[in-house]
């Protein structure tokens, strides 16, 4: 399954969960240096978000992001957000 807007909701979602645990707004470096240890996969996660989030734009809307990439970008998102609250992970787990 093709997921054509996964970068632009990926970072709302990043930006969301910023907002709320480190009331900062904006640039998204310093959260993901909290959030993602590894710094290969916080620069995948840290590109992916910026390439694929303006499918409102010709050229964002256009390009499709390779599955791989993208399920390893969202995937160390998430876990970055398990390290650092479990507990309000598990609740997002349990709402979906």
């Amino acid at each position: 399954m093709v997921i054509f807007n996964l970068g632009n909701m990926a970072r709302p979602f990043f930006e969301g969960y910023v907002a709320f645990k480190f009331l900062e707004f904006g640039s998204m470096d310093n959260p993901l240096s909290s959030l993602i240890l590894d710094p290969v996969k916080r620069e995948l996660a840290r590109k992916f978000m910026h390439h694929y989030s303006h499918t409102h734009s010709h050229g964002g809307g256009m390009k499709l992001p390779d599955m791989a990439e993208a399920r390893k970008a969202v995937t160390a998102i998430l876990e970055g957000i398990e390290r650092h609250n479990p507990v309000h992970f598990a609740a997002l787990r349990d709402a979906a």
